[in-house]
């Protein structure tokens, strides 16, 4: 009687174990041991200009690539996404580029930020996020050694 109440057990925390997790919170998270910002794409906002600068910035040991992006009115640091992502996109962004950057207000590690969810340059359009903001990047997960081919520009 004793083993029969502790393969039940067993059972039971087996299952519990298997259950789905609750939808994440919008924000950052931590997937594979790299932090991912997902962003509301009710807040998109749309900026149009000339890139000044791409820059990459290190941040808790790992790289992130940002734009600089003059517009009619001031100049907006962009973050656009990890460097091992955006190095993996057929065509490179660059000082001089006119593009369109969608983008939403954000917070990150308690300043004012603003996340790309895609950027337009001409005819080409590198996606970087999901429609509901989730970025493209999530979905690699599995490729352990760059370069991995996937979606974006």
């Amino acid at each position: 009687m004793k083993s029969l109440f502790v393969l039940v057990a067993l059972v039971a925390a087996g299952a519990l174990a298997a259950e789905p997790s609750p939808a994440r919170p919008m924000g950052p998270r931590h997937g594979g041991g790299r932090m991912m910002m997902t962003l509301d794409p009710s807040k998109l906002e749309t900026f149009d200009g000339t890139i000044e600068k791409v820059v990459v910035r290190e941040m808790r040991r790992m790289k992130g690539v940002h734009v600089f992006l003059k517009t009619a009115k001031e100049t907006v640091e962009i973050h656009l996404g990890p460097a091992w992502f955006i190095d993996n996109q057929e065509a490179k962004l660059q000082a001089g580029d006119s593009v369109s950057v969608r983008a939403a207000r954000t917070t990150m590690m308690g300043q004012p930020a603003l996340v790309a969810m895609d950027v337009k340059r001409g005819g080409e359009t590198l996606r970087l996020r999901n429609d509901d903001g989730t970025p493209l990047w999530a979905a690699w997960r599995g490729c352990a050694e760059p370069p991995c081919r996937g979606p974006g520009m």
